[in-house]
């Protein structure tokens, strides 16, 4: 709703807006005439006009699903996810579920992290040397 001030409208504002509501009512009364008397829709009122929602413009991009291009997944992943996929297959159709993939190897990811003896003494004598600042 551009031009319109955040004070009360104006007069003119106010005669344009009494001729809307008639229109709208006059071709109220004719679409109910059309359609038999039964669809007789209220005119919202200005406050309503006001605080509803700004449909997005049809220019406005639609908004997309899934990963941003060029973002790659790993082989572990995609390997999970042909599993799980396998599962709910296996689930719809009622047949026996494969035995998921043994796990790699090697270190793993996730759960505690310790520090080394010498990187706790680095932290602790760089804290000591920032508290002695303080003082």
């Amino acid at each position: 709703m551009t031009g319109m001030s955040t004070s009360s409208p104006s007069v003119d504002q106010l005669r344009h807006a009494i001729e809307i509501a008639e229109k709208i009512q006059s071709l109220e009364a004719e679409l109910a005439s059309i359609l038999g008397g039964s669809a007789v829709v209220s005119a919202p009122s200005a406050r309503a006009v006001a605080a509803a929602p700004v449909a997005p413009s049809a220019s406005a991009a639609p908004k997309t699903r899934g990963r941003k291009k060029g973002q790659k997944l790993s082989a572990e992943t995609k390997a999970k996810m042909a599993a799980a996929q396998q599962a709910r297959h296996a689930k719809k159709n009622g047949s026996a579920v494969a035995a998921a993939p043994a796990p790699k190897a090697g270190k793993k990811k996730g759960g505690k992290r310790t520090l080394s003896p010498e990187a706790l003494e680095r932290i602790r004598e760089g804290q000591r040397k920032r508290w002695a600042k303080v003082k």
